[in-house]
């Protein structure tokens, strides 16, 4: 009997669930070596920050001239203790940091307001269109742009936004769409890569509200790079593939209601991941194994066509 092949609508969501399935291992285990530093730059009287648009979870923010971890709390707990922060424009050293919320784009637009520009880095065989929402005159307002089917498309809107709330595509895309402001020299606002449908960024907050420049350095998990190619392979040790098939698994099964399923792979998937905590606990494979002809040993065969195969047919 020949193999069954998916269809292209299976492919695509296949893929889609697997780089959703590689994130979530990603941020369940924190692998030391997938640890990414950075740092940013305070502003007197400013209280919240997007400190690094890549950032899929921040662990901890240190000032080095002040010799000083910041505390890292929940804005309730602030609410409760010092309810007044939120309104205070008081200035002093910051103690703490907290979430504040994940916003839809890495930099805010300007305060006159602009049209939003997008574009791809690819030929695209589909057309593609690209819903923003956000604040135009005193109502959220929604525009859709259309990348279409060409060499490095680009679309203007036409609606000037003073907030851009969120931003999304219709579906996969061959390259990374990036939106910017006004032309494509403006100051990009998000970027979305292939099978990324929609993009969230971690806003925090300070308190106190700096009183003065402080450089801020921050150790973060980055958000992992689309899986694209069939022939791609996650970057973590192979040992973990299994964890990320059973993760697009669980995805599946609740996109299926397919409760059976659902109960079956989430034990799957919690037995995965106490096994590679434990391992890393114990200081084991904290680095992956590389070797020089592709990069990271794929001795085990799993590819990104791997695991879009074993996500619909086992």
């Amino acid at each position: 009997m020949a193999a069954q092949s998916p269809t292209t609508l299976q492919t695509t969501r296949a893929k889609a669930w697997t780089n959703q399935a590689l994130n979530r291992v990603v941020r369940d285990i924190d692998y030391p070596f997938l640890r990414r530093q950075t740092s940013f730059v305070t502003v007197a009287g400013q209280r919240l920050y997007v400190p690094e648009p890549e950032a899929m979870e921040i662990l901890n923010i240190r000032i080095p001239s002040e010799n000083r971890y910041l505390n890292k709390i929940s804005n309730q707990k602030i609410d409760r203790l010092r309810p007044e922060y939120f309104t205070d424009t008081n200035t002093a050293l910051p103690s703490n940091c907290y979430y504040e919320d994940s916003i839809g784009v890495a930099t805010a637009i300007a305060s006159a307001g602009a049209v939003v520009y997008a574009a791809s880095d690819a030929t695209e065989t589909a057309a593609t269109t690209i819903t923003i929402e956000g604040y135009s005159g005193s109502e959220i307002q929604r525009e859709v742009l259309t990348l279409a089917a060409a060499a490095t498309p680009t679309a203007t809107g036409t609606k000037s936004f003073t907030e851009i709330l969120s931003v999304s595509k219709s579906g996969a895309t061959v390259g990374i769409v990036t939106l910017k402001q006004t032309n494509s020299s403006g100051t990009t606002l998000a970027t979305l890569g292939p099978y990324r449908r929609t993009r969230r960024y971690i806003r925090i907050g300070l308190e106190n509200i700096p009183g003065q420049v402080y450089t801020c350095y921050m150790r973060f998990i980055p958000w992992m790079a689309d899986l694209v190619n069939d022939s791609d392979v996650p970057r973590i040790p192979e040992p973990d593939n299994n964890a990320i098939l059973n993760a697009a698994m669980l995805i599946a099964a609740e996109y299926n209601s397919d409760a059976d399923l659902l109960a079956s792979r989430e034990r799957k998937y919690a037995d995965a991941i106490a096994k590679i905590r434990e391992r890393v606990k114990d200081g084991g494979d904290e680095v992956p194994r590389f070797r020089f002809d592709s990069g990271m040993d794929t001795g085990l065969g799993w590819t990104f066509e791997d695991f879009m195969r074993s996500v619909y047919f086992g």
